[in-house]
This record gives C-alpha cells, structure tokens and sequence, in this order.
C-alpha cells in the first residue's frame, strides 16, 4: 500500500469538516492530514486511523469553544430564534396532526381491513410532517447564523433533545408491555426532530463551502 493510498475515517474527516471556521477549511484539515499521512507511512493505516479518530472529539471540542468564544450573544441570540421557531413548528405539527384526523373521522372512513393501513399512513404522516419541519428550521437557523451553522444548530439540537428527555421516559414508563414494539418509534417521534435540525445546518453548509471553493480557486 502506498502512502497516496491512505485515506484519514471519512466520518471524522467529515465532522471536523462541518465544524471548522471557513477561513480554516484548508488548514486544519490539511494539517491533520499531514500528521495522518506521516504516521500512516510510520505505522500503518489501521494505527493512523485510530488516532485520527482520538483527534476528532478535542478538535471539534475546541472548535466549538472557540467558536462561542468568538461571538456569543450573536450565538445564543441565533439558537433563541430557533427555539421560538421549533415552537411554532410544534404547533404546526399538531396542527396538521388534528386536521388530518378529523379528515379521517368525518370525511373518509377506511374499511375495516384497510384501517391498519390507514392508522399507519397517518403516523408516518405526522413523523414526516415533524421531520421536514424541523429540517426546514435548520436550514433558517443556518442560514441567519453567520457563518456558524453547524454550532448553531447542533446547540439548538441539543437544548430541543434534553426537552425531549421527559416526554420519552413517561411513554417508556407507561408502555412496559410493549417497549419493544414502540422503541423505534418513539425515539424518532422524540428525537427525530433534532438530528433533522443538525441536517439542515449541514445542507446550508455544504451549499456554502461550494460556493466559496471556486472563489478561493481563482
């Protein structure tokens, strides 16, 4: 194996990528890289690898540190925003939740075998409405928060997933029979949201990092 073959985790490449100020997206990545390579030739890939991936969590943690320290009240401004913003997005959700079920209940009613069918049609109805609202809230969150898009909307991801903690222990508490069959869908129901947030600062930066490359390339 030769040394252009080795390749640093995609993953982590990828998340110290999202973290990283734009005005470091070369260097950073570039020096990891460099030591990767270095100790890759020295010690293999595998050894190379694994220390690249212990270098992720301290690098984006100081990313993010900095990142705070950098600009704080535009920070925390920009997650207040996007807490009123998931607000108005549950009540969306809630709101599109009651109309489609009053559609069912006065308007069409499935025949009997078809009733499974339509109980999940409208469940999976509701997840998708809450995910694509919550989607769509971090791209807005992203997109009003200079150039931090990533750490905007993974704060605002975490607040909304401890928020979430409660409601997620009270249906696992109150379905002890059929915690298996509800896990999965609980968890999306709960926790789904966030990760689709964290989603959308993540398309907003990608769109942003390509359209800065070719300017950096003249």
């Amino acid at each position: 194996m030769t040394q252009a073959s080795f390749h640093p985790p995609r993953v982590a490449a990828w998340l110290i990528e999202l973290f990283t100020p734009y005005e470091q997206t070369e260097s950073i990545p570039g020096d990891l890289l460099e030591e990767f390579s270095d100790l890759a030739s020295k010690s293999g890939a595998a050894c190379a690898r694994r220390w690249f991936w212990r270098q992720t969590v301290p690098t984006i943690s100081h990313l993010v540190r900095g990142g705070f320290q950098a600009a704080p009240w535009s920070t925390a401004g920009v997650v207040f925003g996007g807490l009123l913003l998931v607000q108005l997005g549950h009540m969306f959700s809630e709101w599109t939740i009651r109309a489609g079920t009053q559609f069912f209940n006065h308007h069409y009613l499935p025949p009997y075998r078809h009733l499974r069918l339509a109980v999940f049609s409208l469940n999976g109805g509701m997840y998708l409405t809450r995910l694509m609202v919550s989607a769509l809230i971090g791209c807005i969150v992203a997109l009003i928060s200079k150039r931090k898009e990533v750490l905007a909307t993974v704060t605002l991801s975490l607040i909304c997933g401890i928020w979430a903690i409660p409601g997620f222990w009270s249906f696992w508490h109150g379905w002890k029979d059929h915690r298996v069959a509800i896990v999965l869908p609980v968890l999306l129901y709960s926790f789904g949201g966030s990760f689709a947030i964290v989603i959308g600062g993540g398309i907003v930066r990608k769109f942003r990092l390509r359209s800065l490359r070719p300017a950096r390339s003249r």
